[in-house]
């Protein structure tokens, strides 16, 4: 009986407790009580890895759930700390659309040991539209460790007295140019994790015209080794022509191409090394000869980018090796009109095939980056349609803290930047939500091969420097990453 008693406890809570001797008598129809699992509109869990590769002065984050109905009414909220699991619950028809919006909260570092609330310095909210009841999986960047070890690597015998050089592990790179050559010797001083080996990719480039002898190697180093190779036995790149399309022909808004090839080793869980790249103008010769080392990455990387006078077409292509990289360069033909540029009551119809869209506006208190104390950005995600048409309620109010003293509403936010995504990869509007909001998975945004197009300002420059900017080290891994 004391698990009768149990049950109809839990059952029927607030309608009072039947002793023991008490029937139990069903509630008439109509007055059924809401079980717990008819309010769950989905479930969030979060990671381990709580911080983003931004810079130093980034000191914590934190991030809340939030789940609105169709008419911007908040029907749950809570805050998700790492390794945990949380259910919003709202008593809601979920036949009727709602959405799921992430709030992400940075706090600078900072000498005082109190929390101070100009301490915070930005939020970033990414908000997913119609989604389902399902669990979301939230995890942020690869916990790497830290590099807290050294090793060296040495080229000796090198007979040039101008190199161009460039080191790359895990936890980052180092690039140098016109570097002068000291005895015949080239070092490297590289970061490594204190314990267990690291893959470090090296080389080396002549500055000599007409002698442009480029030079690799892969290594497996460990904290406080130290490798000397000789210069001249070290592999040479292999030397590969492509060709770029003329599209002023076609189009006179075209701007120009830029292009880069990288290896990686994606088992490993490694960052891209890139060691070749181009800039042509639609003046210029369109055609690039690359430098590949070969026989050292599992796949190799083609990332194009075609720039026109309001919008940008990308490209990324992976490759097993430097013979699968086509000759001819193909840009994404993906394309879209912007009819509303307004970000609470957004419009486009897009031209071609493509598997989901975003679009983002930001704001900043300074002119520019090295003036900014407080920054706010807000991305909106949902699946393919020809006809973008999406009514939003300004929920920055909501979203934000008053005592951090932002003091902004979606009329301070900039022009809205439009992302149009293009990927065999994609098999679902899961697959890319989880994608976006999983930096952690096998299968993400930096390793599949994707077509993207992007609306540009040019008048407002802010859309791409002033409010998608964190700093000049990271700008183009947010651009690439945090965008999408």
């Amino acid at each position: 009986m004391k698990h009768l008693f149990t049950f109809l406890f839990l059952s029927i809570i607030f309608f009072g407790c039947s002793s023991d001797d008490d029937p139990i008598v069903d509630e008439p129809d109509g007055n059924e009580v809401v079980g717990e699992e008819d309010t769950i509109l989905l479930t969030v869990s979060r990671g381990a890895n709580s911080s983003l590769r931004f810079n130093e002065e980034i000191k914590d984050l934190s991030l809340e759930a939030i789940i609105t109905g169709e008419d911007g009414t908040i029907l749950a909220r809570n805050s998700i700390e790492t390794n945990t699991e949380v259910k919003l619950e709202a008593e809601y028809d979920k036949n009727k659309p709602y959405h799921l919006h992430f709030v992400l909260r940075y706090i600078e570092s900072d000498t005082e040991p109190e929390f101070r609330y100009e301490n915070v310095v930005r939020y970033f909210v990414q908000t997913f539209l119609d989604v389902a009841n399902r669990e979301y999986f939230y995890d942020l960047d690869i916990d790497r460790g830290t590099a807290i070890g050294t090793a060296e690597l040495k080229f000796e015998n090198v007979p040039f007295s101008f190199l161009n050089a460039s080191h790359s592990t895990s936890f980052g790179s180092s690039t140098s140019s016109s570097l002068p050559i000291v005895d015949n010797r080239l070092n490297f001083e590289i970061k490594v994790k204190q314990n267990g080996v690291n893959t470090v990719y090296a080389y080396a480039q002549s500055e000599d015209p007409g002698n442009e002898d480029f030079r690799y190697t892969r290594q497996e180093l460990s904290n406080g080794q130290l490798v000397s190779l000789d210069y001249n036995t070290l592999p040479k790149a292999k030397q590969v022509k492509i060709n770029f399309p003329d599209l002023s022909s076609s189009n006179s808004t075209f701007r120009r191409f830029t292009s880069s090839i990288s290896g990686v080793d994606l088992s490993k869980n490694t960052d891209f090394f890139r060691f070749d790249s181009s800039l042509l103008f639609a003046t210029d010769e369109l055609s690039k000869e690359f430098f590949l080392p070969e026989n050292i990455f599992e796949r190799y990387s083609f990332f194009g980018t075609a720039s026109y006078d309001n919008f940008i077409t990308h490209t990324r292509d992976f490759y097993t090796t430097i013979n699968d990289i086509p000759k001819m360069y193909v840009p994404s033909s993906l394309n879209a009109s912007i009819t509303n540029n307004s970000f609470l009551s957004y419009q486009a119809t897009v031209t071609g095939e493509y598997d989901y869209f975003n679009f983002a506006a930001g704001y900043s208190d300074g002119d520019n980056i090295l003036s900014t104390t407080k920054r706010f950005n807000w991305v909106i995600y949902n699946g393919a349609t020809p006809s973008i048409s999406i009514t939003l309620k300004d929920l920055i109010s909501e979203f934000i803290k008053k005592e951090d003293g932002f003091n902004i509403t979606a009329e301070n936010l900039g022009t809205p930047q439009l992302s149009i995504y293009k990927s065999s990869e994609i098999n679902s509007k899961d697959d890319f939500i989880d994608m976006v909001i999983n930096r952690n998975r096998s299968k993400n945004l930096r390793n599949i091969p994707y077509e993207r197009w992007i609306s540009v300002d040019r008048v407002d420059s802010r859309t791409l420097n002033k409010h998608f900017s964190i700093d000049n080290k990271y700008s183009k891994e947010y651009e690439d990453d945090y965008l999408n």
